[in-house]
């Protein structure tokens, strides 16, 4: 495959390449510093397309809502979307990343709660890194308990991409009980959304701090190991 080569020709198992082609040639806002004076704005329109598009739920199953699609598809997609617009197809990346986690670890009253509604009109986010040690998973500040059969969960994750326009954040902690993953609805009344980081680059996708204070009431994905990243 050569760079302008289209990768249709070689991949014939790429099914959505006229809709995103469509999407790109005309519907999704160009979100370059280049060609965009406000390139640190999120990209809420490009999203609603995608969301049109059913490209929030590529790799979800269609009984939640999604289009069941492979990652050849979620490549192509993610790739030709970032030639007219970075911060939109990080965030796609970002988003579908979640969604999977939750379609592989979630109970299905988890799937059945969150995933209809991120894989069609919604995004979802991962709260992972915390200032000072980055991505170890082995140092975690911030930290769950559970009493009285509700988990309790506070700290501060940073880098998180689209923090303050998901649906739902997915947080990893440190809880009496070992690693946890949780689901925290963007209503939650105990989370917490700082500004935008000020980076050198795709400042659209608004990544930054999602901070929880003593929230309550959140579903744990006890299933998802930590090494799936």
């Amino acid at each position: 495959l050569t760079w302008d080569q289209d990768p249709r020709e070689l991949y014939p198992g790429i099914k959505i390449g006229d809709a995103v082609q469509r999407l790109i040639g005309g519907e999704l806002t160009v979100h370059t510093s280049e060609a965009r004076p406000h390139e640190g704005e999120f990209p809420e329109t490009n999203i609603r397309h995608l969301a049109a598009y059913g490209l929030l739920g590529m790799k979800t199953p269609p009984q939640y809502g999604g289009l069941g699609l492979d990652t050849l598809n979620v490549t192509y997609a993610v790739e030709q979307i970032a030639r007219v617009a970075p911060a939109t197809a990080f965030v796609l990346l970002l988003h579908t990343l979640t969604v999977n986690r939750i379609a592989g670890a979630g109970t299905e009253e988890q799937k059945q709660k969150y995933l209809p509604r991120i894989s069609c009109e919604a995004l979802g986010a991962s709260a992972w890194s915390e200032s000072g040690v980055g991505s170890d998973k082995s140092v975690l500040n911030t930290k769950a308990y559970r009493e009285n059969g509700v988990w309790h969960l506070s700290g501060q994750k940073a880098f998180c991409t689209g923090a303050g326009h998901a649906a739902v954040y997915m947080v990893m902690t440190d809880t009496t009980e070992g690693k946890g993953f949780f689901l925290v609805p963007a209503d939650n009344p105990g989370l917490r959304i700082g500004e935008p980081m000020d980076s050198m680059g795709l400042q659209g996708t608004h990544s930054g701090v999602v901070g929880l204070d003593r929230a309550q009431g959140l579903d744990s994905l006890r299933n998802l190991d930590l090494a799936d990243r």
